[in-house]
C-alpha cells in the first residue's frame, strides 16, 4: 500500500486524527457548504456585500451630486435662448422697425439686429433698450452705398468692426446722418453689457417722431 503524504514528508505513523490534534484550529471543509465550513464564505460574502453596499451608497451620493448640478444649471443664463439667436455678429438678426423682446445669454453674449429705415428726409434714428444695465450702439450704412456720415450722436461716437459709423450709449443711442441727399439706411444695432450680465430686455428701433 502506498504511503500517505505524511509518510512521504517523513512524519511516519501520523494519522489525520493526529494532524487535527497538532492543528486544533483547523476546520475541515464541509462539502455541503453548511456547518462551520460556511463561516468563511459567509464572512467573505458579508464583506463583499458591505463593499457593494458602500459602492451603491457612493454611487447614490455621486448621482445626487450630478442631479444637484443639473438642478443648479437648469434655468441659468446659459440655458436661455431667445428667438433671434444666433445673432452674435455684425449683420445679426433681420428685424423690422418697432419693439422686440430678447435676452443677453450667456453672460458674455452680445445681440445684433439689422433693420432698414427710410424716413424720407432728414431725421434722427434711435435704438433704446428698456433695461438700464445694458449698453446700446447703433451703426448705420446708407442703403444706396453712399458714404455714410454721422452728423449728431446722443452720447459716444463709435464705429463697428466693419467700419460703419455710429453712436453708443447707456441703454439708448440715437443719431442723425448724411447720405449725400438720400435717406434710406440700414441700421445695425448692438446690445451688450458693460459688465458681464444675464439680462432680459425690450428693444425699440425706429425713427424719432416717426
Amino acid at each position: 500500500m502506498e504511503q500517505g503524504w505524511w509518510s512521504k514528508l517523513g512524519v511516519g505513523g501520523l494519522t489525520m486524527a493526529g494532524c487535527l490534534e497538532l492543528n486544533p484550529g483547523f476546520v475541515e471543509e464541509d462539502p455541503s457548504g453548511s456547518g462551520d465550513g460556511s463561516s468563511g464564505e459567509s464572512a467573505e460574502t458579508m464583506a463583499t456585500g458591505a463593499d457593494e453596499t458602500g459602492a451603491a451608497e457612493t454611487g447614490a451620493a455621486e448621482t445626487g451630486a450630478a442631479e444637484t448640478g443639473a438642478d443648479e444649471t437648469a434655468g441659468t443664463c446659459e440655458a436661455i435662448v431667445d428667438a433671434f439667436e444666433p445673432n452674435d455678429e455684425g449683420d445679426g438678426a433681420d428685424v423690422a422697425a418697432g419693439t422686440l423682446s430678447a435676452v443677453l445669454a450667456p453672460a458674455e453674449d452680445q445681440d445684433w439686429f439689422k433693420t432698414p429705415l427710410d424716413p424720407g428726409g432728414p431725421a434722427e434714428v434711435i435704438a433704446r433698450a428698456s433695461n438700464p444695465a445694458l449698453r446700446v450702439c447703433m451703426f448705420v450704412a446708407c442703403d444706396g452705398g453712399e458714404t455714410t456720415t454721422v452728423t449728431k450722436c446722443s452720447d459716444t461716437v463709435a464705429s463697428d468692426p466693419f467700419g460703419r459709423p455710429g453712436c453708443c450709449g447707456g441703454s439708448t443711442a440715437s443719431l442723425e446722418y448724411d447720405c449725400g441727399g438720400t435717406f434710406g439706411i440700414i441700421s445695425h444695432v448692438r446690445v451688450d453689457a458693460a459688465a458681464t450680465a444675464c439680462e432680459a430686455y425690450d428693444l425699440e428701433i425706429g425713427i424719432v417722431g416717426g
